[in-house]
């Protein structure tokens, strides 16, 4: 995948510092999920990420708040900055911002993609539209922790993808990608971001 990148940093409450990308996705990974784009600066160059173990996890439910996204991925930037800009303030972030894919543009037209902006916060949390509080259930997941620079996150997808395949399990759900460096403060790298699909036994 490959996508022109704008890093957006955001410093929503004191010592936490938050980032998105802004891009586009292509390529699909499951019939319901997309398999996010690498952002690079320099599209030219190839960009090889260090792909961590890939372990798998049962997670926890989670509250989030979304903003429900539609259309082209290049709207990254902007959503991030709108759910932070809502939920900084109010001091209900309980962890890093993420997001979540539902289809590809490999197979659906730009202006029908379906993806969410989502970050943890407190059960009971109200919210005012176009924003919405959901209660994510406990998954079972495959998971791995990609380092290096954004731009490099094919080769984790396509090593978690295969591994899956591997493993006699199939995707269950949509992808999801958190953000984890700030690539202001940090070198390229270091910078780390979890990819992660919930998994079933085929």
């Amino acid at each position: 995948m490959i996508r022109i990148l704008r890093w957006v940093v955001f410093t929503i409450v004191p010592g936490v510092v938050l980032l998105s990308a802004s891009g586009w996705l292509s390529t699909a990974c499951a019939q319901d999920a997309a398999k996010p784009d690498a952002p690079s600066a320099d599209p030219s160059a190839p960009i090889q990420n260090s792909v961590g173990e890939i372990l798998t996890d049962s997670t926890s439910a989670v509250t989030v708040l979304v903003l429900p996204m539609r259309g082209n991925y290049d709207q990254h930037g902007e959503g991030i900055t709108k759910l932070m800009s809502y939920a900084g303030p109010r001091g209900i972030v309980r962890d890093m911002p993420f997001a979540l894919y539902y289809n590809s543009p490999a197979n659906t037209p730009a202006d029908s993609l379906r993806w969410d902006l989502c970050v943890p916060v407190p059960t009971g949390t109200p919210a005012e539209p176009p924003f919405v509080v959901r209660e994510m259930p406990p998954m079972f997941v495959a998971e791995v922790i990609c380092t290096g620079p954004y731009g490099g996150v094919t080769a984790c997808y396509d090593a978690l993808s295969a591994w899956i395949e591997k493993n006699g399990y199939a995707i269950d759900g949509p992808c999801m990608e958190q953000w984890l460096g700030n690539p202001s403060t940090m070198p390229a790298e270091k910078l780390e971001s979890r990819i992660s699909f919930p998994i079933r036994k085929k």
